[in-house]
């Protein structure tokens, strides 16, 4: 009897193991199907370069402005690839344009945020600050991947737009609109301009162009080879109330471009808001 509960035993243990051999395949196969149907993490789109970038906020005291030290701050995405840079101009002040007083401060704040079409740079001006030119630029490095590569293709199309905002605050809405687009070819030592166009916007019936300067400039310096299409205009709102916008695409061989952005004019009170804003965005 003790022989027979000992072989019976047996055969379970054997029943058992068998079981388990047989159903270690089996949820293998389960988990492979479900990670086939459920989407995997290099199917995700990849971030944009500028993705995360940070804002910018630059500070102006009494003796900064008195000296005339224009101040430059830089933020950099987290990919490492996309950067902001602003720059105050406090060197335009002159003696004749309202003073900060000893204990007064006027700030620039520049917002970076990034959507789907493209990269812009919100810049907000307060008190006297408003008075002063303000310049933004983003840098793109060059895109780490190219589709094209793999076809042995040797040059690589690329399309973008440098454009400019300038707000006025409710309810005037947008004052003007300027643009430069570039599309181009670039190769590792060399870029081939198919075209660039200048669109340009006013939106409201009191603003005029007064004036407008469209450069495309070509740079074949051994260590600097780059080609940049400007668009400068002058704003004239009303009779004596002037103001200047500045656009520009700055475009290189290893596909790496930058947009630029100028502002610069009184408000038409200084110590006013007429002018709410501009925006300098980067696209795409």
């Amino acid at each position: 009897m003790k022989a027979i509960r000992h072989q019976i035993a047996h055969a379970k243990r054997e029943m058992a193991v068998l079981l388990l051999m047989l159903a270690a395949p089996a949820a293998a196969l389960a988990m492979g199907i479900a990670m086939a149907q459920s989407p995997s993490v290099t199917e995700s789109s990849p971030a944009h370069r500028c993705e995360g970038l940070p804002s910018i906020t630059m500070t102006v005291s009494a003796p900064t402005l008195a000296a005339g030290n224009d101040l430059t701050e830089q933020a950099t995405a987290p990919s490492g690839d996309c950067t902001l840079t602003a720059t105050l101009y406090a060197s335009a002040h002159t003696l004749a344009d309202p003073q900060l007083e000893s204990d007064e401060t006027c700030t620039v704040t520049v917002t970076a945020s990034h959507r789907s079409d493209g990269t812009a740079a919100e810049v907000q001006r307060s008190g006297i600050c408003g008075t002063l030119p303000v310049e933004t630029r983003i840098d793109l490095s060059p895109e780490s991947a190219r589709p094209t590569e793999a076809a042995g293709a040797s040059s690589y199309p690329v399309t973008a737009i440098s454009r400019i905002w300038v707000w006025g605050l409710p309810p005037t809405g947008i004052w003007a609109e300027s643009y430069v687009r570039g599309v181009w070819d670039y190769h590792p030592d060399n870029v081939l301009l198919r075209e660039v166009t200048y669109p340009s916007v006013s939106s409201t019936h009191h603003l005029m162009i007064e004036s407008e300067d469209r450069r495309v400039r070509e740079s074949y310096a051994p260590d600097d080879v780059h080609v940049t299409a400007s668009n400068r205009m002058q704003w004239r709102y009303l009779v004596d109330d002037r103001f200047t916008t500045i656009a520009t695409l700055t475009i290189r061989p290893d596909g790496a471009f930058s947009c630029g952005h100028w502002f610069s004019g009184m408000r038409i009170n200084p110590r006013g808001d007429e002018i709410g804003a501009f925006i300098g965005e980067c696209l795409p």
